[in-house]
């Protein structure tokens, strides 16, 4: 599955700016499903069942072992 992530901080200023609410809602918004979604300190992340094509601005494609350690699959 492909895996993407972007800068945690980024996220929460777009939550909030757009009134949005949380950072899964951010993240939909942008143009994922966001069905798994995890946040460590310095990142967001989602894990998509199908490929995001565009990769929406900001947000950069990551192994998907990154989001399924953080996520404990």
């Amino acid at each position: 599955m492909p895996a993407y992530r972007t800068s945690r901080a980024r996220l929460l200023q777009e939550a909030k700016g757009r009134g949005l609410g949380s950072l899964v809602k951010a993240a939909r918004a942008a143009g994922f499903t966001a069905p798994w979604f995890a946040v460590n300190g310095e990142y967001a992340y989602v894990l998509e069942p199908e490929p995001v094509d565009p990769i929406p601005e900001g947000w950069e494609e990551v192994p998907e072992e990154t989001v399924l350690a953080l996520i404990g699959g």
